[in-house]
């Protein structure tokens, strides 16, 4: 990041050229920036000729918002370790799948055994997923050259 508040002026300015910023929702760009600081704000303003609350946005469209959630999402299921991320992604992608027709082949069984059929065919695919995500962290932890730690304990 630049020391120099002219320097810092001129990245908001670009930034907000291609984004909207709202003030309160871009807390971590205010503070690397400085844009709280007299000296980055005068800087704005001699440079081009307006307030530095020009970058801010009052409000974003929903369009944009729903692409920012969306991008959230997508940054913390990057950041999650490979282990974890198997988890994730078994429980909400194939596990329920199966789990829904499972209980519709089942029911000639009656109620108590379609039940207990259920909770076998639960441990063995959550067994199943368990070695699947480690080995996935195994063989990434083989590529980087990092420790397998299979993501546990967790950060």
């Amino acid at each position: 990041m630049p020391d120099e508040p002219a320097a810092r002026a001129q990245l908001a300015h670009a930034l907000a050229g291609r984004h909207r910023l709202v003030r309160d929702g871009v807390p971590r760009i205010r503070s690397a920036l400085g844009l709280d600081d007299d000296a980055v704000r005068g800087a704005y303003a001699a440079q081009f000729g307006a307030p530095l609350d020009e970058v801010f946005a009052a409000r974003v469209p929903v369009g944009d918002r729903l692409r920012w959630a969306a991008h959230g999402l997508v940054t913390s299921l990057d950041r999650l370790p490979p282990f974890w991320l198997t988890v994730v992604m078994t429980v909400t992608v194939s596990l329920p799948v199966s789990m829904l027709g499972l209980p519709v082949a089942a029911t000639a069984m009656g109620p108590l055994p379609a039940l207990a059929l259920l909770a076998l065919v639960g441990l063995v695919m959550s067994i199943a997923m368990a070695g699947l995500g480690e080995g996935i962290a195994a063989a990434a932890a083989c590529a980087t050259g990092t420790p397998f730690s299979a993501g546990w304990p967790p950060p």
